[in-house]
């Protein structure tokens, strides 16, 4: 997983009347990219929070403390965070060597932003200016070459400032996770591409067996079941992108056919799935449950038996 790690500069320079939605927007953003298991539950920083100085002369420990009052959540979270500092604590030697070799130059969060280059992390920062509301920050430093020479590097830095900035990278990391899912790979990598889908205890065999023929196909129906599911807000079911239906009240009530539409769900506990869609010549069959927006995948394979064959 990647790190975070946090611009001073922006949590300081920040005036009071920004700096609660800033810090309560930087904290649903945090925990987005923890929750998805982007980043490590975990800040980099050139100092803790207890001797952060901020613009009003309150430590950001404080203020954190003050917020806690009406963002009880977002706070939270933000004390939560292991905090690591100073910013080189613990830095893989050769980062370290890496970056005796550069100069960042004298911009503000231009450290931060250098060992983001080096760590392949990622700035949390609060947008007090233009520069720093961008999603991707361009940044160019200085580096010595084996042979003596100093050269310009230029690159961009993931920059998270609020919960776009989050959602976006999450997206584009899910997107690179799904192109690479194998047969062997899906049920290992399953939570990270389809978030908002649950799957059964028996898919994992379902799948295992299904073949490559069917295989990308199955993984561009759990990706439009997967944002369907994100989405369903209201109702007793999700509008659904695909077609999907229920089994008919032939097979509901025929005890033989409606158990052999009952597998384990993720606990483990038998469920019954009705609702399906078609693969192919193959089904996907899945539940839902309106109360808590479950959408639980639980059979791939073959048709399975109606009272016509």
């Amino acid at each position: 997983m990647r790190e975070m790690i946090l611009v001073e500069h922006t949590i300081k320079s920040a005036v009071p009347t920004k700096l609660d939605a800033g810090l309560c927007e930087l904290s649903r953003a945090a925990a987005i990219l923890v929750q998805n298991r982007v980043v490590q539950k975990a800040i980099r920083c050139r100092t803790d929070f207890s001797q952060m100085r901020l613009h009003s002369g309150a430590t950001l420990l404080q203020q954190i403390l003050i917020l806690r009052k009406s963002k009880r959540e977002e706070s939270s979270f933000l004390l939560g965070l292991l905090q690591k500092y100073p910013l080189e604590f613990e830095v893989p030697a050769e980062v370290g060597a890496q970056l005796q070799d550069c100069d960042p130059g004298s911009g503000q969060g231009a450290e931060e932003l250098l060992l983001c280059y080096w760590l392949r992390a990622l700035t949390l920062s609060i947008p007090v200016s233009a520069y720093w509301e961008k999603a991707r920050l361009p940044f160019s430093f200085q580096a010595l070459q084996e042979d003596g020479d100093i050269t310009l590097r230029d690159c961009e830095i993931d920059n998270v400032s609020g919960v776009p900035h989050a959602n976006g990278i999450v997206e584009a990391l899910r997107g690179q996770a799904v192109q690479s899912l194998t047969l062997e790979s899906f049920w290992e990598n399953k939570a990270v591409c389809f978030p908002a889908l649950r799957f059964g205890r028996d898919v994992e065999r379902h799948i295992a067996v299904l073949g490559t023929r069917l295989f990308g196909s199955l993984i561009d129906k759990l990706v439009c079941l997967n944002q369907d599911a994100a989405q369903w807000q209201s109702g007793a079911e999700p509008i659904w992108s695909l077609f999907v239906r229920s089994e008919s009240k032939t097979v509901q009530q025929n005890e033989k056919l409606a158990k052999a539409r009952q597998f384990r769900g993720e606990q483990g506990e038998p469920q019954t799935y009705y609702l399906h869609c078609n693969l192919g010549d193959y089904r996907v069959h899945f539940r839902v449950e309106p109360k808590t927006r479950l959408v639980e995948i639980g059979y791939v394979g073959k048709h399975l038996p109606t009272a016509l064959f």
